[in-house]
């Protein structure tokens, strides 16, 4: 790249991100008493830190 200023930047080509692993993908395992703790959180409007992150082991 030619320029006149004493500096210059270059610009590389966007690279596409790499596709997510298999087990970031796999779906939150739930049972009664998930459901139970979730609908307590959801009536005193509470969210988890877990929850935000979408943790894996978040059924557990």
């Amino acid at each position: 790249m030619k320029s006149d200023n004493a500096y210059s930047v270059e610009v590389g080509t966007k690279k596409k991100p790499l596709p997510k692993p298999k087990w970031m993908k796999e779906s939150i395992p739930g049972g009664e008493k998930y459901v139970q703790i979730k609908k307590k959180l959801r009536e005193l409007k509470l969210h988890t830190v877990c929850e935000e992150a979408k943790c894996p082991n978040l059924g557990e």
